[in-house]
């Protein structure tokens, strides 16, 4: 029987208090022997920290390994030196974790043997399969280059990329085998062009027993086909399919297929038609359009019947010379009305045919009924896991009330959802003033007690910080404690990711954030959410240039919003693109004339570039459309900060802090500008109250007593 909620808190707590005591190098077996019945909740604390795995033997085998390059859900790849024939290679190990798995295991190992038997020019070439000390690897070609997804291609570039790779998977499906995760990730194009098809993990061999359940989804769902969404068999067309995704992502600058969740993209992959390229991308050519058109065919039969074939008409459009592809005429579209609006066509087959059609309708929508309840169970709670992690960004960083609409939106739609609980109680107790007392009828404890408790202790801790500035060291217990909570977690939490990349942020730990980055990206790269957290832990990983292309996702997914922009503007100048960066702020402000924030986005390109005059008029004209935005008045406090305009700045971080009171960063410049006039009585006053918030800040202290 599980502790009582307050009991548990309790003993978390006594734990993380030993957990700080012993210091950098705690005593796991004295503390546990000492402290056994905090077992429970002392032992993950003194696990190895997330996202910091041991470092393999600096020798495998044959291979000296030199340096990490590539990580994967399930290997890690390393640059690396074959003693023997002293030449640089790629070696993937299989991870420690995925070693535990037998299915993991047998796919990499599986990986390993079909890589091996192929043999072509834009394929990897595979030197050794091995097992060192226990450890599975692979040894490859080590390529010069980088990633699809990073570069930037003109048209006849990426179409002779996606050529190449169609040749190259030519010849895997004439051995019989489906690459199953063809995407930009997963070639690399070499330094003088030429591509390369990676990544066999999985693949399958069609002579041989699938390692995928029946109906389950193995892919990557932004290239995905539509019979692997619908977990239904796939074959050589479906890595057609998602070649002909990838290329149009590369003449798009965006996927042909976008949504909020992993559930709601699949439904769009099996049931919406894409954009029409020549919509976005009026510069190409019909024939170029066809043949993506056809390469994204929802139903198998219309596509290409091979990858050759796609090669074929690829290589013709570069001749010059006819394709055999064509947009599709009225049968096509009518074909894809029906598919994309089934109950519409199916009624206008009922007012053509007459009543005896509507048994057949009836009858279809019975049948399809458990695919829709459970697809509608998924979005649902995609849709919850969305909610909490805007809800609590909210909360620690913006508006309360707004917070409280989110939180109440989630509870709307799961009601025994402990973190929505613990967020609206947290939102009411900041509206209130005051501590509230838990409320009876709370959620009962569910088989995730364990993860569910560290969550909601670092969640209630982050609220406590919002006043207290980064360099509490509460935010280095929070790191810690949603930690945990991800490690203990029974399967992966966006919402738990979400917060361990804003804690790892704030702390300013660059191998927490990349860590962080790391994992939301890789668990799910085809979620917003994801993006934009991967693309701020990159960024304060010291990694902008990694950043940008998830950041410029965001805002392709989201041209309306301009946090989106906003956020992208600060990676931008980070990266040196400073010209980029005001220019995607005046474009901000051309779509959104009337809005605040709009303005705000071309304030901060011109102050990270260097153009202090220009953004001081544009946060004065921001704050004319909105008074009440306290990052207009920080920011141009900042500005004259800048400029050593101190009785300005005062002002601006006053105004600030009447819109929120205990903010930690308007406080800290609010003193030192103060300090700056001479008003060394008025600093000190400031820096006594920054302290009261977060009292264990040594750098506080350090100013408060130079002041006195």
């Amino acid at each position: 029987m599980s502790a009582p909620r307050g009991e548990g808190m309790r003993r978390l707590e006594q734990a993380m208090e030993l957990y700080l005591a012993a210091g950098d190098s705690p005593d796991p077996d004295r503390l546990l022997r000492e402290h056994g019945e905090l077992s429970e909740v002392l032992a993950p604390l003194l696990a190895p920290r997330l996202g910091e795995p041991e470092a393999p033997a600096r020798q495998l085998g044959d291979f000296e390994l030199l340096r990490e390059i590539g990580r994967g859900g399930m290997g890690i790849v390393y640059e690396a030196r074959q003693v023997s024939l002293d030449r640089r290679v790629a070696v993937k190990v299989l991870a420690e974790a995925a070693q535990l798995d037998p299915v993991r295991l047998a796919r990499f190992q599986r990986e390993a043997l079909l890589a091996a038997q192929l043999r072509h020019p834009h394929l990897l070439e595979i030197h050794a399969v091995g097992n060192a000390d226990g450890v599975p690897y692979l040894a490859m070609e080590l390529v010069d280059g980088a990633p699809l997804g990073s570069l930037t291609l003109d048209r006849r570039a990426a179409v002779t990329v996606t050529a190449q790779v169609a040749e190259a998977l030519e010849c895997v499906h004439r051995a019989g085998i489906v690459h199953r995760d063809v995407k930009p990730s997963n070639i690399l194009v070499r330094r003088d062009g030429r591509a390369v098809l990676t990544d066999f993990g999985l693949a399958r061999d069609l002579n041989a027993p699938s390692l995928t359940h029946s109906g389950a989804f193995a892919g990557t769902p932004g290239y995905a086909s539509p019979e692997q969404a619908l977990g239904r068999p796939v074959d050589a067309r479906s890595d057609v399919f998602a070649l002909g995704a990838t290329l149009y992502e590369l003449l798009a600058q965006r996927r042909p297929f976008v949504a909020e969740s992993t559930p709601a993209l699949l439904q769009a992959i099996a049931t919406h038609e894409p954009t029409p390229l020549r919509q976005l991308v009026p510069e190409v050519d019909a024939d170029l359009a066809a043949i993506v058109a056809r390469a994204l065919e929802k139903e198998p039969v219309h596509r290409y019947p091979s990858a050759g074939a796609m090669a074929a008409d690829l290589r013709a459009w570069l001749a010059g010379l006819p394709v055999r592809a064509r947009l599709p005429g009225p049968l096509g579209r009518l074909r894809r009305f029906v598919r994309r609006e089934p109950v519409k066509a199916a009624l206008i087959g009922v007012l053509a045919l007459g009543v005896p059609v509507v048994t057949g309708l009836v009858g279809f929508l019975v049948a399809r009924a458990p695919e829709v309840a459970r697809a509608h169970e998924l979005m649902v709670q995609d849709e919850v896991e969305h909610l909490l992690a805007d809800g609590f960004l909210e909360f620690q960083e913006g508006s309360a009330q707004r917070a409280q609409e989110l939180f109440t939106r989630a509870l709307a739609l799961a009601p025994e959802s402990r973190e929505a609980v613990l967020g609206a109680r947290l939102v009411r107790e900041r509206i209130a003033g005051r501590k509230l007392p838990d409320e009876p009828g709370e959620p009962a404890p569910t088989p995730e007690a364990g993860a569910l408790e560290h969550a909601l202790a670092v969640l209630r801790l982050a609220g406590k910080c919002d006043s207290a500035g980064s360099g509490d060291p509460r935010f280095r217990q929070a790191l810690q404690w949603i930690s945990v909570a991800v490690q203990r977690a029974a399967k992966p939490r966006l919402l738990y990711h979400t917060q361990w990349a804003h804690m790892a942020g704030h702390l300013g730990d660059p191998a927490a954030c990349e860590a962080a980055a790391r994992a939301l990206l890789g668990l799910w790269p085809d979620s917003l959410l994801a993006w934009r957290w991967g693309a701020f832990a990159l960024g304060r990983a010291g990694k902008p240039a990694e950043a940008l292309p998830w950041a410029r996702r965001v805002l392709a997914a989201r041209p309306e919003d301009p946090v989106a922009a906003a956020n992208l503007v600060i990676l931008l100048a980070a990266a040196g693109e400073t010209s980029e960066a005001v220019q995607l702020g005046r474009r901000t402000v051309a779509a959104h004339p009337g809005l605040a924030r709009g303005h705000a986005v071309l304030g901060d390109a011109l102050a990270l570039s260097g153009d202090l005059s220009g953004a001081m008029e544009v946060y004065r004209r921001a704050m004319a459309l909105d008074p009440d935005d306290r990052d207009l008045h920080y920011n141009l406090g900042w500005v004259h900060f800048q400029r050593d305009e101190w009785p300005e700045a005062i002002r601006a971080f006053r105004g600030a802090l009447a819109l929120r009171p205990n903010d930690p960063s308007a406080l800290f410049n609010l003193a030192s500008s103060l300090e700056q006039t001479g008003d060394l009585r008025g600093s000190l006053a400031e820096w006594l109250r920054i302290h009261a918030l977060a009292p264990a800040r040594a750098d506080v202290v350090d100013h408060a007593e130079r002041v006195a």
